[in-house]
């Protein structure tokens, strides 16, 4: 059944995370937990200082991709690396999954969850059974002491935006 759905999902032109994942390691999991947020792929959730954050539906919060086949488009890590590249001019490196960022040496520190961060920052979230290669996405505020952050993100929950507790996080990206 895996194997139909691969060449399913492959007709559709669904790509996978950075082009590097191979969709028939995809667990059957996955698939099932695709969320489709009712707007069309590529249609736009959310914008932070101009730039867009773009539906994966109905691939949501999986890492395929509703764009071209064998592209990360409308993956977290495309959307940062286009928020950083916009808004910071520094240019984040093409990685297999979003948690490997906080191993990922750059012209950025990284931060631990202790860490209260500021507008502009990433989040990077860990890998888990929901989410195999993590996740990132854009610090727009923090509430309640720096215990919350709001967030812009790609190919997470249907609105772009969410508020989350800062130890969730696995770490955080500043730019000097």
């Amino acid at each position: 059944m895996l194997t139909l759905v691969v060449s399913l999902l492959t007709v559709l032109g669904c790509g996978s995370l950075d082009g590097d994942a191979d969709i028939s390691e995809t667990p059957m999991a996955q698939l099932e937990q695709a969320i489709s947020c009712g707007a069309p792929c590529g249609s736009i959730l959310a914008t932070i200082d101009g730039v867009n954050a773009y539906s994966n539906s109905p691939y949501q919060q999986t890492i395929m991709s509703c764009g071209r086949t064998g592209t990360n488009l409308y993956q977290s890590p495309e959307f940062v690396r286009r928020y950083w590249s916009t808004t910071r001019r520094v240019n984040l490196p093409s990685i297999r999954a979003a948690a490997d960022l906080c191993t990922t040496k750059g012209t950025w520190s990284i931060r631990d969850n202790s860490y209260v961060p500021r507008h502009g920052n990433l989040i990077v979230f860990p890998v888990s059974s929901s989410s195999p290669a993590g996740h990132v996405a854009v610090v727009d505020n923090v509430s309640g002491g720096g215990s919350t952050i709001d967030i812009v993100e790609q190919n997470g929950v249907c609105a772009g935006r969410r508020s989350v507790p800062r130890t969730l996080a696995q770490c955080f990206l500043v730019v000097p």
